[in-house]
């Protein structure tokens, strides 16, 4: 059968991207027609690992930090890595993720895509927060402007030292007006609820 001739292959990928310094991981609701004992529903859960060369998908019954434990090799429970291991984690703001956070040698980093969208979300279902959400796109649009002239400028070229100092610039911004707004008296409940998860996650 060809997947017996493609499994050395799949395992070397696999072993490659679990081995990476740095990956981006995401996972999605799949949906499943396979009867599984104690599972009520046919809800799986697609889960993504990408790294610089690598691309691994695992389907997984469940949504739990078992199958970054069966990927990465991570022990929960020593709150550990493999010895000499080092990683990198960008991803959302799910639990599973924070607990990264808890394991020695991982440093997780969460994405501005994801907060962003709570700006968004905020300003669609209250009018009065319009004006609040657009100014806080252009916060994160400078400083996804900024990001992009870091990465395509060479490191040590005056280009470079320009989109460095840009990109300190727009997120100093950010890092000033969330506190700044959290700290106002008359703040919507729902901009309050955005800015309170932005200040949680924001070491991160």
């Amino acid at each position: 059968a060809v997947s017996s001739l493609l499994e050395p292959l799949d395992e070397a990928i696999r072993a490659r991207n679990a081995a990476a310094c740095h990956l981006h991981i995401d996972e999605t609701s799949w949906q499943v027609f396979e009867d599984v004992e104690g599972k009520a529903n046919h809800r799986w859960w697609l889960w993504v690992f990408v790294s610089a060369d690598t691309v691994c998908f695992d389907i997984d019954p469940t949504r739990s930090s078992s199958v970054l434990e069966n990927h990465l090799g991570v022990d929960f429970s020593a709150k550990s890595l493999p010895p000499g291991r080092s990683l990198v984690v960008s991803s959302d703001f799910y639990a599973v993720y924070q607990s990264l956070a808890c394991v020695e040698g991982v440093e997780v980093l969460y994405c501005f895509s994801h907060i962003r969208r709570y700006f968004i979300r905020a300003g669609d279902a209250h009018e009065v927060l319009r004006l609040w959400r657009d100014a806080w796109l252009e916060r994160f649009a400078a400083l996804y402007r900024a990001h992009h002239a870091l990465r395509a400028s060479m490191p040590g070229s005056p280009e470079h030292a320009v989109a460095a100092e840009d990109f300190a610039l727009a997120l100093g911004e950010i890092d000033v007006v969330r506190q700044k707004e959290a700290a106002g008296e008359n703040i919507h409940p729902a901009a309050a609820k955005v800015l309170a998860t932005l200040d949680h996650e924001w070491e991160a």
